[in-house]
């Protein structure tokens, strides 16, 4: 098994230039979003990719798998609803498969990563979003990570899951970058 260090090295986040290139964009987006012209774009969130980026990188470095993945949940929901103003939604990006198949799953981990008491359908919301996950990694090549999570739902807190997150950013990350021409290396 790889080190996070070696396994976050394979990864855009591990590419100064790509964060940011990320950032930058991210900042304009929510800027002009806000109609913020002028002002400095280090005053648009509390939450940049630069700062993310280095939380997803320090929290695995010390096995702190939740909040690993709650920082990558928290990346994929910035970068991927920078552009619309709003909430990530994986819907918006129909058009483009190869980037809407990376975002359902990073989607609905988000769902499970931060809706942790859904457990009752009787809520309103239907199906649970952890059984949402558990489904969609059964119907994607990931019975194996399906079985683990469907066992436990705390093993969502565990490396494996991280690692998925951490996977699935990376690709949607590395496509969003060169349809936006918003990193470096794209025009390659």
């Amino acid at each position: 098994m790889l080190s996070w260090k070696e396994e976050i090295g394979r990864t855009w986040l591990a590419d100064r230039c790509h964060v940011q290139s990320f950032d930058l964009f991210v900042r304009k987006c929510l800027a002009k979003h806000r109609g913020l012209s002028g002002s400095s774009l280090q005053d648009v969130s509390a939450v940049s990719v630069e700062s993310l980026t280095t939380d997803i990188r320090e929290f695995g470095e010390v096995g702190a798998w939740f909040w690993t993945l709650s920082s990558t949940c928290l990346l994929a929901e910035l970068v991927f609803g920078a552009t619309h103003g709003g909430t990530f939604q994986a819907g918006r990006f129909r058009r483009n498969m190869d980037l809407h198949r990376d975002l359902v799953p990073l989607s609905v981990l988000r769902n499970a990563v931060f809706h942790p008491a859904h457990h009752a359908y009787e809520a309103g919301a239907g199906l649970p979003q952890t059984e949402r996950l558990i489904e969609w990694m059964e119907g994607n090549g990931e019975g194996n990570l399906a079985q683990q999570l469907s066992a436990s739902w705390a093993f969502l807190g565990h490396r494996p899951i991280a690692s998925f997150g951490l996977r699935k950013l990376d690709s949607a990350g590395r496509i969003y970058a060169c349809q936006q021409r918003i990193a470096c290396g794209c025009d390659k």
